[in-house]
């Protein structure tokens, strides 16, 4: 890390962020720096707000999994209003992350 050269200079990520999103911040640091746009200063919160958006989704995905899985076993209407519920989630989670992304030039 130089501070002479802002270009090069490199963000950690955020201490808040789990170990598999720490990961995903630094790689999308080292593709956006081979594209020739490296993060600046500006980007990190919202590139942290992409990266907890997407870890988001997948938590979502599972927890859909496992409530598709009750919900086979269940008449009951509450379980298949709980399945719609989140499958709205991820969709919201969804867009939100790719336009976030669509913003960040990502």
């Amino acid at each position: 890390m130089t501070k002479a050269n802002p270009k090069t200079h490199e963000f950690p990520a955020p201490r808040w962020m789990t170990r598999t999103e720490k990961l995903e911040f630094k790689r999308l640091n080292s593709i956006r720096k081979a594209a020739g746009n490296p993060i600046m200063e500006t980007d990190v919160i919202p590139i942290c707000d992409l990266v907890s958006a997407r870890s988001r989704v997948t938590a979502l995905r599972g927890l859909f999994k496992r409530a598709m899985v009750a919900c086979r076993d269940s008449d009951f209407e509450s379980s298949q209003r709980h399945l719609l519920a989140i499958a709205r989630d991820i969709d919201r989670a969804t867009a939100a992350a790719q336009k976030m992304a669509s913003k960040l030039g990502i």
